[in-house]
């Protein structure tokens, strides 16, 4: 092992990144959110927790606990949507967590930490769900793990799981209103309280087997038990008999066994015992005598070891002792001794040992006011959270002494504002979540050292990002929909620079989302649907300016607005489905003015027709635009307008309606325009969806071929016109979804290449035509090992172009785009994440030409939109979330911003020099490094024409990164530097 690793510390040494001409164009959203992570567990050598990114939403994460050591487990909810977690468990190295997909379905899940692949075990719908509690409601005894599920009855059932669907089974159901909880082992059976046929709650019992669940003894005649711990070979509580009072009792799960073990305070009265814990070998108690008050007890378990530790608080006041934790055999607790305040104390089970540690918040105020109190120990020290009234709650460490008990780092915002959350111990480390203003709520880890007290994740580094998205080109500017904390998902425009990048306009005011959508340009003005205030979707239109962003029209002030769910140009009109009170929704066009906005035709005078317009818009020559609608007697069927109402009208009834004249089915999609005919995919009921053709009339409108005979139909799908021909993805029910094309004719519909043999599915999608050849994505193992494909319309001229990554990687390739001498891709080569690829249309010159997110997270770019001559696009780098940036051209350099030199940057990772090499040319190149918080820990340093080095000894080990920027220019390169020693 050894000798890998430093064959491959070597490799990085002496083999010199090559920073790329792409570079970040815009950070919008500078907000440190943070992932937020919850539910953070600790398991045998792995911690999981959930947290929240920009690209995945709230999700399973998973850490090794080193650094970079953190992955995603599974996007369950896929895309940016988040998955809720109610609980999550880990025991040993075994994961169990619960979702919730909506109100009325849970799931339970388990995953094996050793392979991190989630199993679903159980979904419970009706009102159902798992019931969970703190730190994971899920225990071990023998290898079940036991679980409390809620059924649709409203009633709690005792459940447990050997990790395997079959192994997942019901063990006992609770009476009505009845509550198990705080569930431990003894002698081989699970101990819980639940409530006795008086609604009281008691100690109960369970072998794993119906008849042996059942109630221990009812004690309690007056509010019940609420606290209970096993000490040695007993179960220890506190319960009141109706006899001697609030004392302390003990079982050995016997109905006999159950006595009084104690009558702190004879008779009637109560001694109040509370937060019991074992220490060593003792247990220990809060308890009031006749004398001294509510203070420290401690006892091994017989009569004669029971004894008062300390009066803290003299006389009869109470010093009140709570919130007991133990460390190294030590006792930590909060208590008041009437002159210092609530404070940290300890006790080694004497009186002389039982001190006060420190007192943090001087004087006679407490250090855990409105201070939520966590403590957690490692093999060294005691960790919690308290309030100095100088640096507010942070996170502090304590042996036990004063001079040992310190405050780790100034993490939070000020005083009051936040303090660690969550701690949690893994591998002699604390992990805990805060907040500090440059990365928002995230996870963090100390080894008990002001310095070894750093930010752990950064899932969403140094805010959200701004995820822009629908990217177009308007009078010489971009404008894109984009987001920020501040305004939500709104309208933006950029010149190709920082400062030239603004907002157009916040329509939805506040931090709620317009969400821009439906772009598209007509007039020289973009037309788009919005939402206002009120979540009143309307058609909106700009051309840049905030005063030239208005809406259309308003067509409808309630329910809604107008739901506009398509749009399309015909010749100088645009075509528009829209609701309005009384026709319902219908067919609208316009002139893109206000006056010239009406309906165009009310094609279901009885009902309403929901016109669909096929995006991107079917057009026919220039005068001819289908949709698909409903006319209230032959179902949803075909049309065409012309934009007059006399020339809108049914194309052909392809489907019967099923006798039914409200039956709505929306089952045609169209695939291309070959001369003056559409191709498009249909299903009449007899051969299911095939692939037929019209001219706009209906004796034109006709079956081309049943690929697939029968009802099933092959499903024609993704596809792309290509000389002259039709070339799309259908199943003949033999060869899978293949590649086929299509001249209009049966004989001429014929299969190109079956690229995955036999019925295997190789989905061919993402067509191009790039250098007279057609591009396109195949999967050539079925669902797994994508790959870039090209061909010349031919069976031996349909080859693979490259395979980006091993066939085990699934969906590793999206869609090419073309950009002046290369095609342009997202793909995952099973190492570097999803980054940005090009292709010259071979093997050799296909490959990853940025790792713009380095290491095996993903960048993800995508939107790729040309503008003045360069290339943008959307991507993650991991440092500002999801943003917009520039891939200069191959062979232009915008002459506002000086062209970048090639730039070496060697030994990566770096020991106590940095060395940043580049080429002899015009222009100032200015160098920074900063940490991953954002700070400067490099000055700004001016580049040497050849070599300069960076002195980097006194920076401890971590991810830092290396800002090259063009002096007196936006254009920005960063390269990630790792520091070892």
């Amino acid at each position: 092992m050894r000798t890998k690793s430093c064959a491959f510390l070597c490799y990085l040494l002496f083999i010199p990144f090559i920073l790329q001409g792409q570079f970040l164009a815009a950070d919008i959203n500078k907000s440190a959110v943070g992932s937020n992570p919850t539910l953070v567990r600790a398991g045998l050598n792995q911690i999981v927790f959930t947290a929240s990114s920009d690209k995945y939403g709230r999700e399973l994460f998973v850490s090794n606990g080193l650094e970079n050591g953190v992955a995603l487990v599974k996007d369950l909810t896929p895309g940016n949507a988040s998955t809720v977690f109610l609980d999550v468990s880990v025991i040993g190295n075994a994961c169990y967590f619960v979702t919730s997909t909506d109100a009325q379905t849970t799931q339970l899940w388990y995953m094996n930490l050793s392979t991190t692949i989630p199993e679903l075990l159980k979904t419970t719908t009706g009102g159902g769900g798992i019931i969970s509690e703190p730190n994971g409601g899920f225990i071990q005894l023998g290898d079940q793990v036991y679980f409390l599920l809620r059924n649709t009855s409203a009633r709690t059932e005792l459940w447990k799981t050997d990790g395997t669907v079959l192994g997942t089974l019901k063990v006992f159901e609770f009476a009505r209103n009845v509550f198990p909880n705080k569930m431990s082992v003894y002698k081989n059976q699970l101990i819980f309280l639940a409530e006795n046929v008086a609604g009281l709650s008691q100690l109960w019992k369970s072998d794993g087997t119906p008849g042996g669940t059942s109630l221990i003894k009812s004690v309690d005649t007056q509010f019940g038990i609420f606290e209970y711990t096993v000490f040695k070979d007993s179960i220890y509580f506190v319960a009141n008999d109706g006899i001697s009072g609030w004392e302390l009792w003990r079982s050995d799960a016997t109905a006999d066994g159950t006595q009084l073990f104690l009558d702190l305070i004879p008779g009637n009265g109560s001694s109040f015992p509370s937060n019991l814990r074992v220490v060593g070998g003792a247990l220990f108690f809060a308890a009031s005598d006749a004398t001294n008050g509510n203070e420290l007890w401690r006892t091994e378990g017989t009569a004669q070891s029971t004894q008062l530790l300390k009066d803290i608080r003299t006389g009869a006041a109470s010093s009140a002792p709570y919130n007991f934790r133990s460390a190294n055999n030590t006792l930590f607790f909060l208590a008041n001794d009437g002159v210092n305040g609530i404070e940290l104390w300890k006790s080694d089970g004497t009186n002389q040992g039982t001190q006060l540690v420190k007192d943090i918040f001087p004087g006679s105020e407490s250090a855990f006011k409105f201070v939520t109190f966590q403590g957690i120990s490692t093999d060294a020290y005691f960790y919690f959270v308290a309030n100095d009234d100088i640096q507010g709650k942070g996170l502090w460490r304590s042996d036990g002494t004063l001079a040992g008990t310190i405050r780790l780092k100034d993490i939070a915002l000020g005083p009051n504002v936040s303090g660690a959350t969550e701690l949690m111990a893994f591998q002699n480390a604390v992990y805990f979540v805060t907040l500090d203003e440059v990365s928002g709520l995230e996870l963090w880890k100390t080894d008990g050292t002001i310095p070894g007290t750093r930010i752990f994740t950064r899932l969403n580094a140094q805010g959200a990002g701004s995820s822009p998205n629908r990217l177009m080109v308007l009078k010489n500017q971009l404008i894109f929909s984009a987001k920020t904390e501040v305004e939500g998902f709104e309208l933006w425009k950029s010149d190709g620079t920082a400062k030239g990048t603004q907002l157009v306009k916040d329509i939805f005011p506040g931090t709620g989302s317009s969400n821009f959508a439906l772009n598209l340009i007509y007039k020289d003005q973009v037309f788009f649907t919005a939402e206002d205030k009120d979540q009143n979707r309307q058609i909106w239109k700009t051309d840049g300016t905030p005063e030239g962003t208005v809406v259309l029209k308003r067509i409808n002030e309630r329910g809604g607005g107008s739901s506009t769910e398509g749009m399309a140009v015909l010749k100088d009109k645009l075509i528009f489905n829209a609701f309005q009170t009384g026709e319902g929704e219908e067919l609208w066009i316009s002139d893109g003015t206000e006056a010239g906005t009406q309906l165009l035709k009310d094609i279901n005078p009885n009902g309403q027709s929901i016109p669909f317009i096929f995006q991107p818009p079917a057009i026919l020559g220039d005068s001819l635009l289908f949709f698909m609608a409903h006319d209230g007697i032959t179902g949803t069927e075909l049309w065409k307008t012309n934009g007059t109402a006399q020339g809108t009208s049914l194309v052909a009834n392809i489907r019967p309606n099923d006798g039914n004249p409200n039956f709505y089915n929306f089952h045609i999609s169209m695939l291309g325009k070959v001369g003056e005919r559409w191709f498009f995919s249909a299903d009449n009921v007899a051969n299911g969806p095939e692939l037929w053709i019209t001219d706009g009339t209906g004796p034109g409108t006709r079956l081309v071929k049943d690929i697939f005979p029968g009802l099933a139909g092959s499903n024609p799908t993704r596809s792309i016109v290509y000389k002259g021909q039709l070339f799309f993805s259908a199943n003949d029910g033999s060869s899978g979804a293949e590649l086929w094309k299509s001249d209009g004719t049966r004989d001429g519909t014929v299969l190109v290449k079956d690229i995955a043999p036999g019925v295997v599915n190789a989905y061919p999608r993402g067509f191009l035509v790039f250098k007279d050849e057609l591009y396109f994505i195949a999967n050539e193992a079925g669902e797994e090992g994508s790959g870039l494909w090209k061909t010349d319309g031919t069976n031996n001229g349909t080859v693979r172009v490259k395979q980006t990554a091993p066939a085990t990687v699934r969906g590793s390739l999206r869609e090419p785009y073309a950009f002046g001498s290369y095609l342009y891709f997202s793909a995952n080569d099973g190492i570097n994440g999803f980054e940005l690829w090009r292709s010259d249309g071979t093997e050799a010159g296909t490959s990853m030409i940025a790792d713009i997110n380095s290491g095996s997270a993903s960048s993800e770019p995508e939107f790729f939109t040309p503008y003045k001559k360069d290339l943008y696009f959307s991507a993650d780098d991991g440092i500002h979330g999801r943003e917009l940036w520039r891939l200069l051209s191959d062979n232009v350099v915008s002459i506002d911003e000086p062209r970048m030199a090639e730039i070496l940057v060697f030994p990566n990772p770096a020991i106590d020099q940095l060395v940043v090499r580049r080429n002899v040319e015009n222009g100032k190149l200015v160098a920074r490094l900063y940490d991953a918080n954002g700070r400067t820990v490099v000055q700004p340093t001016l580049l040497n024409e050849e070599s300069t080095e960076l002195n980097v000894n006194t920076l401890p080990n971590g991810i830092y990164f290396l800002e090259i920027r063009a002096e007196g220019s936006l254009e920005r390169k960063v390269k990630k530097i790792v520091i070892v020693r």
